[in-house]
């Protein structure tokens, strides 16, 4: 294996090793703020702007194993409301805004899959640039079923998509089964895709479906578009 700016790259389970090193990191980050004293809302401040950050660029580049979200969601909890004390309030409840009931804490493993997302969303809109070709090569077969004008049989196409690209499948078969892209989302305010996801996803759930995320989450995914709108 080879390291590529903090990414394992290579066979022996890249991935497992590269989100083991991050949730160390994590672990290393929040365990300098926990001899400070901070109220629920510092606390939660201290996850959104100086924690989470550090896995947004790794997100992007390959999938987060389901082991290694729950123990990076387990390291969060812990420094939210101390490791040998019981959570005294539903998880879904941080999730949500001020506004409704909540304290705004990003969701992390949704966070990470629209990460994943965004690769191909932007593939389709400049389907020019060099790492299209990459994205109908290796998820070929998987999105055939949501955008089959897209993809062509005369383009040559991955058998055994990668893990990032399985994953990516699986967050467009969930959003087209379970009614709408909010199931990877358990925030609010409800607002409408930016035109560029909205037209992507338009084969992928029913038109009539309405999201349920904050913009937040859609400004740090892809600034331009929403920002724009």
């Amino acid at each position: 294996m080879i390291k590529v700016n903090g990414i394992w790259l290579g066979y022996g389970a890249p991935e497992a090793t590269t989100w083991a090193e991050k949730a160390d990191q994590v672990e290393a980050r929040l365990d300098t703020f926990s001899h400070r004293w901070l109220s629920l809302p510092g606390k939660v401040t201290v996850v959104n702007r100086f924690i989470v950050p550090l896995l947004w660029y790794p997100g992007t580049v390959i999938a987060a194993p389901d082991h290694a979200l729950v123990r990076l969601e387990r390291i969060i909890f812990d420094f939210i409301w101390g490791k040998r004390k019981p959570n005294l309030v539903k998880r879904t409840v941080l999730y949500k805004t001020p506004l409704s009931g909540g304290l705004g804490l990003v969701h992390l493993p949704s966070k990470l899959r629209f990460l994943l997302l965004k690769g191909v969303f932007v593939a389709f809109e400049n389907p020019s640039f060099p790492f299209a070709f990459f994205v109908r090569y290796w998820g070929g077969f998987l999105f055939r079923h949501h955008w089959p004008g897209s993809f062509s049989n005369n383009r040559p196409k991955a058998t055994r998509p990668s893990g990032v690209y399985t994953q990516i499948g699986d967050s467009l078969r969930r959003i087209k089964e379970e009614g709408g892209p909010h199931v990877l989302l358990n925030v609010a305010p409800s607002v409408l895709y930016p035109p560029l996801f909205r037209s992507m996803l338009a084969p992928v759930c029913p038109s009539a479906c309405r999201t349920a995320i904050s913009p937040d989450v859609w400004r740090s995914v892809c600034c331009k578009s929403l920002d724009s709108h």
